[in-house]
């Protein structure tokens, strides 16, 4: 129907997992999820989408979807390539997301509503044609103007990358924001700001993120629960649990035996 097929995955699923088959779409691929872990995974990459992410596949990329969490609502539009060349070149950009056959979207707070009308739009026995082509063009500029560009990217400063490196030699032990700004040399405020400036979010919210990446790491290599928490510096198991599934949108428990099946069933 024009630029756009869409699929939709929702319910509940046995086991927790469910794993697709190997397959490369002739169009570009956006898919996120509202409830329930989602994941790419492309030869020896993996991207991981919890819910309110968004992942972009470019055309003719080789990929298997796997879903992690047992309550599942996602959704997947394939744009027609062919449009998203002629949209791409009229905007002045190149139509694929980044060098790499991939890009992850992490923020669609702001594409929310024109997602649900594109996906309502897309449903209807009587849609039009022309509004589904500006509604796709509307997403196709907004997901490009977020992406970042690595090139354009300035790098951390030198009190930056000291305050991010002990952040990821301190991941087990007590650390606060003053502490860090202390071994920088600066004052609390100055050095939340510049952070924020610097990496897009705030100090604690870095550090958070990092403890649990490294938690989810741990998980998945078969540490317990308990353990990874310990090593990602939450001495409360039920804080840990809060936080990896605000993070992650699933419990640490379920995060572990999903991505152990799914080892086991991609090995």
């Amino acid at each position: 129907m024009g630029p756009v097929a869409l699929r939709s995955w929702r319910g509940v699923l046995a086991g927790g997992v469910l794993f697709g088959k190997n397959s490369a779409h002739h169009g570009v691929e956006v898919a996120w999820t509202r409830a329930g872990g989602l994941d790419y995974k492309m030869g020896s990459a993996l991207l991981e989408a919890k819910p309110g992410q968004l992942i972009a596949v470019n055309a003719q990329t080789e990929h298997v979807t796997s879903f992690v969490s047992p309550d599942v609502r996602c959704t997947a539009l394939e744009l027609d390539a062919a449009f998203v060349d002629r949209v791409a070149e009229g905007a002045g950009r190149s139509p694929r997301f980044a060098a790499e056959p991939f890009a992850l979207v992490a923020d669609t707070a702001s594409l929310g509503h024109l997602l649900l009308a594109l996906e309502e739009e897309a449903r209807a026995e009587d849609t039009d044609p022309q509004i589904v082509e500006c509604m796709v063009e509307a997403l196709l500029l907004s997901l490009w103007r977020r992406l970042p560009s690595p090139a354009a990217e300035a790098p951390l400063s030198a009190s930056m990358r000291a305050a991010v490196e002990l952040m990821k030699s301190s991941l087990a032990e007590p650390l606060d924001v003053g502490t860090i700004a202390k071994q920088v040399g600066m004052s609390r405020f100055h050095f939340s700001r510049r952070f924020r400036e610097a990496t897009g979010r705030s100090p604690y919210e870095y550090l958070q993120r990092l403890r649990l990446t490294h938690a989810a790491t741990l998980l998945e290599r078969g540490t317990p629960v308990t353990v990874a928490a310990i090593d990602s510096g939450f001495a409360d198991p039920g804080r840990f649990a809060r936080a990896f599934r605000r993070e992650l949108g699933v419990l640490p428990s379920a995060y572990q035996r999903a991505r152990v099946t799914r080892r086991r069933a991609l090995a």
